[in-house]
């Protein structure tokens, strides 16, 4: 996820510096504009991570699983 977002930015960065833009009915419009919502959206997703690791290292049971609260687990 932080690969994503990195590199996510610099191809922002490249695309506001070269002025990317895409055609549509004659008009120039910017392509960067989309383009930053990717690194955002897995900045977010890093952040929301960090969250429940830090939730998980404290408590002793696990914050969040993927199991149907009247499921139990076969051990």
């Amino acid at each position: 996820m932080s690969l994503l977002a990195l590199f996510g930015g610099q191809y922002f960065l490249q695309a506001l510096e070269k002025g990317l833009a895409f055609t549509a009915a004659g008009t120039n419009y910017p392509l960067y504009i989309v383009i930053i919502f990717v690194p955002i959206g897995f900045s977010l997703v890093i952040i929301e991570m960090l969250f429940l690791l830090i939730k998980n290292v404290k408590t002793k049971t696990p914050s969040f699983v993927v199991m149907d609260k009247y499921e139990t687990p076969e051990i």
